[in-house]
């Protein structure tokens, strides 16, 4: 994938089995940029739906990876954000963040 074909090209830091501010303030800043935005996660990015989804304004649309299955398009609708919220209450917060 070539940055260049993007409007906006950013990175942030999460590593496997987090979900860190760093990927949050990303996501954020992702969906209010005007034109496409591609967010490289240098770590893993295989829990970021949940942040997206949960930031996301209903109707969007949402793309990204899933290993085994190949690409995954999933409307943002309140089943998403329901969905994304039970999963991020299974997660434990660390002291200061």
């Amino acid at each position: 994938m070539d940055p260049a074909e993007f409007d906006h090209h950013l990175t942030c830091v999460n590593p496997a089995g987090l979900l860190t501010p760093d990927l949050k303030r990303k996501v954020r800043e992702a969906l209010v940029n005007h034109g496409s935005t591609l967010l490289e996660v240098e770590g893993e990015e295989d829990l970021a739906p949940i942040v997206v989804h949960l930031l996301a304004p209903l109707g969007s649309v949402i793309l990204y990876g899933q290993p085994g299955k190949g690409v995954v398009l999933r409307i943002t609708d309140e089943a998403a954000k329901a969905r994304a919220r039970g999963l991020l209450d299974l997660f434990t917060t660390e002291v200061g963040e």
